[in-house]
């Protein structure tokens, strides 16, 4: 995670510019963080089964 995004594994693909509503749970915290985020890039996972995704926070 940085300021402009994160990447994370998933299971399935997710279509390029779809938008997601997450929640980002910090450090062991167990209040989570709504945001807002759009799907900007996606690739098979280089290191087994999956997909690399990459999003960008929106709010």
């Amino acid at each position: 995670m940085n300021h402009g995004g994160l990447c994370l594994l998933t299971e399935q693909p997710i279509e390029k510019s779809a938008v997601l509503h997450c929640e980002i749970f910090p450090d062991r915290s167990h209040v989570g963080i709504p945001t807002v985020m759009e799907v900007r890039w996606m690739r098979q996972n280089p290191d087994g089964p999956g997909m690399t995704v990459g999003l960008r926070f929106l709010i």
